[in-house]
């Protein structure tokens, strides 16, 4: 009599910090695994916040121990993962998925975070300029550093519309120079603008009548202003900023065009007078112009607005994030 292969499930930990207790990550693109998911408590500045995610992370690698794959979402909990891992003796493969931050650490905070990066078998970063960055700062094996562009599903926006009239919108909280867009509109009082943003984003600013902004809205909320708007506005601090994708991709499939600032964070994303008008960084006058001619020739808008929206349908979707599970997984 021959013998009958048996199919083994493979078994998957995610250690996350996501709230919603449905989340389950692209856990229901793979339904052929097993999941167990992990999640921290919210970061803090205690000492306490930090024992009690540590001790998340501990549980984490516990669960690890007869997995196939351990995935972590985000530079702090792949670092805490890591040690727990180290320290019990967890050899199962950690990926850590979203490495990214608006603002580098330096001295000890990067010491202290560059250790347990190294060990991590892999990373997933979503701009080939985080590759580099990333792999030069903490010492990391550029080899060992996946760039997936940010997939996710088309973004549910709230069917009524929450700001009447046309607008130009930006959204967003890290890195973003919102006293550039303000002098911008102060400068152009017969355009409204919408910000939807975190109240330290607003702090000090002198805001205009012709600007609305919004904080701590819902989601959905804040896609129901990208989809209403005439125009997206991304006004980054600086040339070396890995931030934006999530806001560039939303606006992607909303099929609202996109005028930002230089970075060679978004080079991935952003084609210059293809999918997007890229402006001088720094520069109030090259933003203001990139704003104006999308402000005043719709056809151009839609035609940016278009190609943005295939852009995201080819190369944002979240199976991205799936097929790159599967592929470790056959190793």
């Amino acid at each position: 009599m021959g013998c009958s292969a048996v199919s083994v499930r493979k078994h998957v930990v995610v250690f996350h910090e996501t709230t919603d207790p449905a989340w389950q990550w692209i856990s229901h693109h793979l339904p052929e695994f097993e999941w167990v998911f992990v999640r921290a408590p919210a970061p803090g500045g205690g000492v306490l916040s930090k024992l009690a995610r540590l001790r998340c992370a501990f549980q984490a690698a516990r669960a690890a121990r007869s997995a196939d794959l351990v995935v972590s979402l985000g530079p702090g909990l792949g670092s805490a993962l890591e040690i727990a891992r180290r320290i019990i003796g967890v050899t199962t493969q950690h990926c850590s998925y979203y490495l990214n931050f608006d603002h580098m650490p330096y001295g000890l905070t990067r010491k202290r975070q560059a250790l347990p990066y190294r060990m991590i078998d892999r990373f997933v970063v979503s701009s080939t300029m985080e590759r580099s960055l990333y792999s030069a700062h903490f010492g990391i094996d550029p080899e060992r550093i996946d760039v997936i562009l940010w997939s996710v599903n088309p973004p549910v926006a709230t069917d009524r519309r929450l700001v009447e009239g046309d607008y130009i919108c930006a959204v967003g909280g890290n890195a973003r120079d919102y006293a550039m867009l303000v002098r911008i509109a102060r400068s152009r009082p017969h355009m409204q603008f919408v910000i939807v943003a975190r109240p330290a984003n607003l702090e000090g600013l002198d805001i205009p009548p012709n600007v609305t902004s919004f904080c701590n809205i819902p989601f959905s909320d804040t896609m129901a202003i990208v989809r209403d708007a005439r125009a997206m506005a991304l006004p980054l601090i600086a040339t070396d900023t890995p931030c934006g994708h999530v806001t560039i991709v939303a606006a992607f499939y909303l099929g609202t065009p996109v005028a930002a600032t230089d970075s060679t964070g978004i080079t991935d994303y952003i084609h210059d007078g293809e999918n997007g008008l890229i402006a001088e960084s720094g520069s109030d006058e090259a933003l203001r112009n990139a704003l104006d001619r999308l402000w005043n020739d719709p056809a151009l808008a839609n035609r940016i607005g278009e190609a943005g929206r295939a852009f995201a349908s080819a190369h944002c979707a979240e199976t991205n994030y799936s097929d790159h599970v599967r592929k470790l997984l056959s190793y």
